[in-house]
Formats: C-alpha cells, sequence, structure tokens
C-alpha cells in the first residue's frame, strides 16, 4: 500500500475493484457466472454484516451493475439505498462505479481518485434505521436474505448444467453399450446363421388356410408401405410458366460474361413416388417344454412372416432359444415350406438369440424394423439383465419390440422395460400379431429418422 494512502481509502478502492474484476471475469469466462453468484452470501467477510450501507453500495449494487449479480435484485436494494443516501447521491454513486468498469488494470492514481470521490460521497450516509423500518438489523436480515436467495437461485441452475452434464455421461456410456454390444450381436449372428449351422427342424408344405393367411398378411403389408405420389417443384433452364425476374437477370448477366449459365428461372411441377420403407423382422421363439403347445402356431407364424415379407423385398430371419440359440430362419434363404418345431429343453438363451436375430435380420438398418418374441415368460432370472440390455440396445436404435406372453404375466415372469407387451395371447392369433406390428412400424417409418 503506498504510504500516503490511507487504510480507509485503500479498503475502499480494493472493494470497487472486485466488482471490476469479476465483470471482466465473467466477460472472458461466462461459466463462472454460477459459482460467483453461489458464493454470493460470502462476497464481503462476516465482519462487515453490521454495517449493512457499506456492504449494500460497495458490494451488491456495483455488481449487479456489471453484471455478476441478476438484475431482479435492483429495485428492491435500489429503492433502500435511495432512503439512505438520497436519490442525488445515489446517482453520483452510480456514476463512480460505471467509470470504474472503464480503469484499466495497472491504473491505480485513476483507481485511486475514484475510490477518494466514492469516500467523499459515502461520508454521511442517512440512517440505515430508517429505511429498514426503524430496526436497525431488519437491514442487514434482508441483505442476509438477498444474498441466500441470490446462493440459492445459482445452485438451482448450478444443478441444471450438472443434469446436462449428466446426460452427456449418459449418451457417452450408450456409445459405449452400442459398441460393445454390435461386437457381441454380430458374433453371436455368425454363430448361428453361419456356414457352419444347419436348421435342425423338419419341414412341411403349408396348407390353404395358411396360403390364405399369407395372402393376408401380404395385403395389410402392401397397405402400411404403400406411399401416395405427391407434386414437387423442381428449378429447370426452360420455359414453364411465369419465370422468377433476378433469376432471368442473372442468366442474361451469365450470358452477356460468356460464363457457364447456372440460373434456372422456371419452376417444373412433376409427381414424385417417394420410395417403399424395407421391411426388416425378427423372430425369437421359446422352445422350451412349456411351449409345447405354442409351437405349431409359431412355425406357421415364422413362414407366414418370412414368405411375405420376401414377397415385399424385404428380410426376415427367426432363431428359437432352449439352452443354446437354433438358428430356424436363414435370413437369405427363401421360405416355402412350414417349419415343424418341437420343444428342446431349458429355457435359457433368449438374450443370445435377441442378439443373432437381431444381427441376422439386420434390424438397426433403416426402414421398418421389428422384433417379435414370443414366450411364456418363465425365463432364468439370471439372463434377465442380458435380456434387458439387448432389448435397451434395439430400443436406443427406434426398433418395435413385441413381447408376446402366453399367459398373464405375474412376478416371475421377466418383461423387458420399453417393449409392446402382449398378455394371454392366443394361438391362432399370434401370426396376425406379428403383421399388426411389421404394419406399424411401415406406416411410422416415413417420420422416423435413422
Amino acid at each position: 500500500m503506498p504510504a500516503d494512502v490511507s487504510s480507509e481509502l485503500f479498503s475502499t478502492a480494493w472493494q470497487l475493484d472486485r466488482a471490476r474484476a469479476r465483470s471482466r471475469l465473467v466477460a472472458r469466462r461466462p461459466a463462472d457466472r454460477l459459482f460467483l453468484r453461489a458464493a454470493a452470501d460470502r462476497l464481503v467477510p462476516d465482519g462487515l454484516m453490521g454495517d449493512v450501507t457499506r456492504r449494500l453500495v460497495c458490494d451488491l449494487l456495483p455488481e449487479i451493475e456489471c453484471g455478476v449479480l441478476p438484475t431482479w435484485l435492483r429495485p428492491q436494494l435500489q429503492t433502500l439505498a435511495r432512503e439512505v443516501f438520497g436519490a442525488e447521491e445515489l446517482a453520483q454513486m452510480t456514476d463512480v462505479w460505471q467509470q470504474v468498469q472503464n480503469v484499466d488494470d495497472d491504473d491505480t492514481t485513476t483507481m485511486l481518485m475514484l475510490a477518494r470521490r466514492w469516500l467523499d460521497l459515502h461520508q454521511q450516509p442517512g440512517d440505515i434505521a430508517t429505511a429498514a423500518g426503524g430496526d436497525p438489523h431488519m437491514g442487514s436480515a434482508m441483505v442476509a436474505e438477498i444474498l441466500a436467495r441470490i446462493a440459492g437461485d445459482a445452485i438451482t441452475q448450478a444443478k441444471v448444467e450438472g443434469l446436462r452434464l449428466t446426460r452427456h455421461q449418459v449418451l457417452a456410456d450408450n456409445q459405449a453399450a452400442d459398441a460393445r454390444d454390435h461386437v457381441h450381436n454380430t458374433e453371436c449372428g455368425a454363430g448361428t446363421f453361419g456356414p457352419g449351422r444347419r436348421v435342425q427342424v423338419g419341414f412341411r408344405p403349408p396348407t390353404d388356410d395358411e396360403r390364405r393367411l399369407r395372402a393376408l398378411v401380404v395385403r395389410r403389408l402392401q397397405r402400411a408401405q404403400y406411399r401416395a405420389p405427391h407434386r414437387t417443384g423442381a428449378r429447370v433452364g426452360y420455359p414453364t410458366g411465369r419465370a422468377r425476374g433476378n433469376a432471368l437477370m442473372q442468366r442474361a448477366a451469365q450470358r452477356a460474361q460468356n460464363v457457364t449459365v447456372t440460373a434456372l428461372p422456371w419452376t417444373s411441377q412433376r409427381w414424385q413416388i417417394p420410395p417403399k420403407p424395407p421391411i426388416r423382422a425378427g423372430l425369437v421363439i421359446d422352445l422350451s417344454g412349456s411351449m409345447t403347445n405354442w409351437l405349431p402356431a409359431a412355425g406357421v407364424a415364422i413362414w407366414t412372416l418370412a414368405s411375405a415379407v420376401d414377397a415385399l423385398g424385404g428380410l426376415a430371419a427367426a432363431a428359437g432359444f432352449a439352452g443354446q440359440v437354433y438358428p430356424l430362419l436363414r435370413p437369405s434363404s427363401q421360405p416355402a415350406r412350414v417349419p415343424d418345431l418341437t420343444q428342446r429343453g431349458g429355457s435359457d438363451g433368449c438374450a443370445d438369440a435377441i442378439a443373432a436375430v437381431s444381427a441376422g435380420a439386420g434390424l438397426l438398418q433403416p426402414g421398418a424394423t421389428a422384433l417379435i418374441v414370443l414366450t411364456d415368460g418363465y425365463l432364468p432370472e439370471p439372463d434377465w439383465p442380458a435380456i434387458d440390455r439387448q432389448v435397451q440396445y434395439l430400443y436406443r436404435h427406434k426398433v418395435v419390440v413385441v413381447w408376446a406372453l402366453t399367459a398373464a404375466r405375474d412376478s416371475r415372469t421377466a418383461v423387458p422395460a420399453n417393449t409392446v407387451v402382449l398378455e394371454n395371447v392366443a394361438p391362432n392369433a399370434f401370426p396376425l400379431i406379428v403383421a399388426d406390428a411389421l404394419a406399424a412400424q411401415l406406416t411410422n417409418a416415413g417420420d422416423r429418422p435413422h
């Protein structure tokens, strides 16, 4: 501290310069505004709390003016300060701290001059008890309450920022999980539908009723896949109606300069047929002993869906699980006969079957994609986390998963989140349920980004 500067003058200059420093810090690093507001109740040491006037004018109002503290404080604090100092002196103080904002970092002379002017205005303040309603402690309580409110608002906003960071972390975790699941699903698909694996099921020719059911499914999917033609405008260089004047002038200028003419003054209306969304479907069948009565209907559903999807240029795959994964329909096959499914044994292997069908049918690729799982729901509890992870992986990629239960759900039933759950599904209704799920995806495929 210079020898000719009193401690009071130096302290005043220090307090005024603090608002200027915080203002420039916020200008350079806006994110620090939250931390400064969160510490608003600690801007001045506790020893100064009794001097409400100095705390009010030297700390809060200057920092509101320079943008560190929220502006909603200004009317309340200015009213209190105006009653203490008077409107004219408050205006002069406001002029001082606005000049402080323009002082250079190393301009000590100007800062001390402004601090001396500040002290001259601050020599005879009004009675703070009058402004505080007669209670000398009320002004201090008011300021403390305002500071606590500032800190609370800033902490709340900081929590919002924290939630935003949490969402970024969730996104990063999902991306890492997607990379891991993609590798696992690719391996399961190659192991299930690879050249070395044979489809170990019998086949029979379809009946007339099953052929009519296939025709019904084909018509239903065709209606859902249809997209109406619509008119669209295309810019052309030959006359097709009213021309755009600016484009005509641009074309004339390009011709005069002997450059390539790029201006297209006319608009041609053309009919455009939207592309049909591709169909990709997967079926996962529980082949455990408790599903014996359901397996004939499951075989009909596999043939019906695969044959209809193949007729419309799509891709379908099916697999069963019973202790391990069994290929029931290869993605590249053209189904001509109905698979005759038989029960195999245990109930584990559902997660690997979902992974294999997801990779085999290409469910993550653009188009109308659906996975249908037929089970009684009584799956080994240790397999539930892996099943849920596979379902959430598909859900994040906009693949609808239909969880068809042969009975009512209870506490022992495995039902992953984010699935379309159907209970007490009748065997003869299962093929149409599969077709309806895929038709709904076809209807919504045009509106879903990939």
